[in-house]
């Protein structure tokens, strides 16, 4: 073989590896752009990233909580209740990262999950939202709330004296259609209240409204 056959080898030998260091190279970085979350959360168990997004929660970094808490709903060894804890903070947590169209997108995915929350944590991420002024989202959830309870007098209950201070904002802001939607779903309207208040203490119908 001629010395400049083995040249020609060596350097195709040589071209093929710094390829590949290349393709490697590129792949990991592509890994840590595209998989930065899964670097925060790997090897975490659910009960951990519950902890770590309720500390995120506590100090107002909504981001890095949604970081632990899509990981705990994507995780297959998380328990429904871990899940269902994940889904309820994830809906928070997206109204104030990314806006009140992103808590109503979260609570429409909540729904098709179909994440087993209870009647009063339904009540509880209505009332988030409603505390920091998001009340088309606060509306979504008792919407969704009300579809899955369908049938149980004491979920129904519990929404009804909640959407009475849901009504007053709603009348406040002067949004008409929450207050239509509030009454379509049976929560507005009528003489006494199902939980024994009395009439007197109904919500009254917007200003704009005869």
């Amino acid at each position: 073989m001629s010395t400049c056959h083995r040249a020609t080898i060596r350097r195709s030998r040589f071209t093929v590896a710094l390829l590949g260091a290349l393709l490697l190279a590129g792949c990991k970085e592509e890994s840590g752009t595209n998989g930065g979350s899964n670097a925060a959360t790997s090897g975490k168990s659910a009960a951990t990233l519950l902890k770590d997004a309720g500390k995120a929660i506590a100090d107002e970094q909504w981001k890095a909580a949604l970081t632990s808490l899509d990981a705990v709903i994507a995780d297959p060894k998380a328990t429904a209740q871990e899940k269902s804890s994940a889904w309820e903070d994830k809906v928070i947590c997206e109204g104030r990262a990314n806006g009140e169209e992103a808590a109503i997108a979260a609570v429409k995915k909540l729904a098709a999950a179909k994440a087993e929350l209870t009647a009063s944590q339904f009540a509880k991420i209505a009332g988030d939202l409603r505390d920091v002024n998001q009340l088309n989202a606060a509306l979504a959830v008792i919407e969704v709330g009300t579809e899955k309870f369908k049938g149980d007098p004491n979920a129904k209950k519990l929404f009804k004296r909640f959407a009475k201070s849901l009504a007053e904002r709603l009348q406040s802001s002067n949004n008409t259609e929450g207050i239509d939607k509030l009454k379509s779903l049976g929560y507005l309207g009528g003489d006494d209240d199902e939980d024994g208040a009395p009439a007197d203490t109904k919500v009254p119908a917007p200003k704009n409204e005869k």
